[in-house]
């Protein structure tokens, strides 16, 4: 049974979330695999990891391995990358070799990801960085500061790490970042599709399904991409068959939803996320989705906030026949 490695970066306002995680990749690849888990920490108690050892002891076939925080954020610190939403260890992930070398190959997941089918097909990209497309505005590709091909989501990003020195990507993202030309809007994901862009391998979508991919259909996506000039998106058939067909499901927030209760119950995800916390903890705290609330969405915040006046009846046509 070969090794294959996955890499975590939290500290312990995440570890609740990375938790789901990483009980989805074992639940889905530990009987096919052995699955050599990187959890960079910061600021862990005991009882983090006493819970980390416990769900990994509820599967075969894998080990758990901490790496320690300091010497990656001293090259944080070094490079004055900004913090994501209030800490370092979001960054870590562009600094992931300080700690970890002698692989062969490496998937970083963040923690709001849901690993839900074999990892398997996943090792058929052999670029030295393999990434999924992002829906992001051209006006943020293009306002980095340095030219990208195509801008990539960082939530999961399968590594080639024969390739990744090879190729000194090390070197790459430090020239980068000692050239202070990059606008950070997104730090972690900036820096490696500003550093990177010739070494990225586009994958398909099903290996980092957004959630407001999940949700909405693709006229209402393309209605969005117009209105916000998205560029890059995936084509209609490879939307389809990652929707039909995915592996690794992005928690990403519907963030045009400003109330955090209405967006923690309408998720596409958090379904699956309570019914794995009920398997961690023994109970279970999904709130039922209220029909009202999902028409309000659907119709009201989503197409007021995103959707120009001229398309909403054309919006609401293709919610009713979805």
């Amino acid at each position: 049974m070969k090794e294959f490695n996955v890499l975590y970066t939290t500290d312990h306002n995440y570890v609740k979330y990375m938790i789901t995680s990483m009980y989805s990749l074992l639940e889905s690849n530990s009987d096919e695999m052995f699955l050599k888990i990187h959890v960079v920490t910061d600021n862990f108690e005991k009882e983090d990891y006493d819970l980390i050892e416990r769900v990994s002891n509820m599967f075969p076939n894998n080990f758990v391995v901490f790496h320690s925080f300091d010497k990656i954020k001293e090259k944080i610190d070094k490079y004055d990358i900004p913090n994501w939403r209030g800490t370092k260890i979001a960054n870590a992930r562009v600094f992931f070799s300080t700690e970890i070398e002698n692989v062969k190959d490496l998937l970083y997941l963040d923690s709001d990801t849901f690993v839900v089918d074999s990892l398997n097909e996943i090792k058929k990209y052999n670029g030295s960085v393999n990434m999924v497309k992002d829906i992001m505005p051209e006006y943020i590709k293009n306002g980095l500061g340095v030219p990208v091909k195509i801008y990539c989501n960082s939530g999961v990003i399968y590594i080639n790490m024969d390739k990744w020195f090879k190729n000194d990507c090390d070197k790459k993202i430090a020239d980068t970042l000692q050239s202070n030309k990059v606008n950070f809007r997104y730090p972690d994901q900036d820096v490696i599709n500003a550093a990177l862009s010739d070494d990225i391998e586009i994958m398909s979508p099903k290996f980092n399904l957004l959630s407001t991919d999940a949700y909405y259909s693709m006229p209402f996506l393309k209605l969005y991409d117009k209105n916000t000039n998205i560029i890059d998106r995936y084509n209609k058939r490879e939307m389809k068959m990652a929707k039909k067909y995915p592996v690794i499901l992005h928690g990403t927030p519907l963030s045009f939803i400003k109330d955090y209760k209405l967006e923690n119950r309408l998720h596409p995800y958090n379904g699956l996320y309570t019914k794995i916390n009920k398997s961690i903890y023994g109970e279970s705290k999904e709130e039922k989705i209220d029909v009202l609330e999902k028409i309000t969405m659907d119709l009201g915040l989503h197409t007021k906030v995103l959707v120009p006046k001229k398309v909403r009846s054309k919006v609401r046509k293709i919610v009713r026949k979805d």
